[in-house]
């Protein structure tokens, strides 16, 4: 029976949670940020940057950064279709056509492309996207979700830039249904994801949104040349490219692990046990709680962990890293009432301890982040608590912003 597994990876269009999203910047795990005019990628076993900085040349680890910026993030309007590739990756673009080689489309960064059936797990139209269910599920066949709310079941037969032909189980015929009446097409998987690399790679993402997952095999003020998980590689305009992220390098993103342990409830008054009337608001990765993007009093975070309170996520870290740190605050989308904006307290934890090793105090909606760094040395597990403030629970849409470990 074919599976889908859909990886949803939010790149959301926001600032970089480091620097100004209109600089030109590299931010390090320990050297900080510093700007920058020009760029190359030296490969082989340690592969290095070698930028142009207002100081002079300086040449730095690939393992040692946490993120390139190059350009601010431009959606185009021309792009009609979000593709979501089975190795995370995702192609924004304009569709052209289903072919025997796979879903042919038009991308304003990309180029023309085609995309082989078996790397798809999903195609979500971007007009129609306020109309996805919050949850898709793996599916055994094709499925079409409606903007209705209606869904068909079976086999794509056809797809063009206009129409799509189903072959559908649910109603035993071919029906053919308009683009513009879907919010997303889910596909059944013809063979397992990949496995991520274990080793040094990068995410790369367009200024229109889109990313790519591998190794970059070189990049220059003209042009960048990646090697993608999905095999081959890809060739691109380096001013097409809004930032790079290194992954498995000295930072890990909080977002990417999994708690050991978690507690929400949005009730203010709490009991001991959770009740079955208990509120819960579940917390987001590299999203607000409400699922937009991330940003602190104007400043964006394009990774970090979105709460309400009350909220206790805790993780394993097996004295494994050195630091933790986070720019902590209540979102930007709670504004828009006067008497409610949000009003919350901040706590780290470390080794299931009682007293916090770090606290903020009650932070407001429209206040400024509240940058903390904290020793994890020594530490067993960490523990990040987001408790009522003085003002009841109402619009209490708290971030954890670029929230991350940084190894031995």
């Amino acid at each position: 029976m074919r599976r889908l597994n859909i990886l949803v990876l939010a790149i959301f269009l926001s600032g970089v949670g480091f620097a100004s999203a209109d600089e030109r910047t590299i931010s390090t795990a320990e050297a900080g940020v510093f700007s920058f005019s020009s760029i190359a990628i030296r490969g082989g076993e340690a592969p290095t940057v070698v930028a142009t900085t207002p100081e002079g040349a300086k040449e730095i680890g690939l393992a040692e950064i946490v993120e390139i910026n190059l350009s601010p993030l431009r959606p185009s309007k021309e792009n009609n279709a979000r593709l979501l590739l089975t190795s995370g990756e995702i192609l924004y673009g304009k569709l052209i056509e289903k072919t025997e080689q796979g879903i042919r489309m038009s991308g304003a960064s990309l180029g023309e492309i085609t995309v082989p059936m078996e790397h798809l797990s999903a195609i979500h139209l971007v007009a129609n996207q306020k109309f996805l269910p919050k949850e898709l599920r793996p599916v055994d066949e094709d499925v079409v979700i409606l903007t209705s709310g209606d869904r068909d079941a079976g086999v794509i037969e056809a797809l063009n830039a206009s129409d799509l032909v189903i072959n559908s189980s649910r109603f035993k015929s071919q029906r053919t249904l308009k683009l513009a009446d879907i919010a997303a097409i889910l596909l059944a998987q013809l063979s397992p994801p990949p496995k991520p690399p274990e080793g040094l790679h990068q995410d790369v993402v367009t200024v229109d949104g889109s990313l790519l997952r591998g190794t970059i095999t070189s990049l220059d003020n003209e042009k960048m040349a990646i090697a993608t998980l999905l095999g081959g590689s890809r060739e691109l305009p380096t001013d097409r490219i809004s930032g790079i992220f290194v992954r498995n390098g000295k930072i890990i993103w909080l977002s990417d692990i999994e708690p050991s342990n978690v507690d929400e409830n949005a009730n203010y008054i709490r009991l001991e046990k959770h009740q079955p009337g208990d509120i819960s608001f579940p917390y987001q990765k590299d999203k607000n709680i409400l699922g937009g993007p991330i940003a602190i009093k104007g400043r964006g975070h394009k990774k970090g962990i979105g709460v309400h309170s009350f909220s206790s996520l805790t993780w394993p870290l097996g004295r494994k890293f050195k630091t933790f740190s986070v720019s902590a605050g209540i979102d930007d989308c709670s504004a828009g009432n006067p008497d409610f904006n949000g009003d919350v307290v901040f706590k780290v934890f470390l080794n299931g301890n009682r007293t916090a090793v770090q606290e903020t105090g009650n932070l407001r909606g429209g206040d400024s982040p509240r940058d903390i760094t904290v020793d994890v040395s020594d530490a067993e597990s960490l523990t990040l608590v987001v408790e009522f403030g003085g003002e009841g629970n109402i619009r209490d849409y708290a971030d954890w912003g670029s929230a991350r470990l940084l190894k031995k």
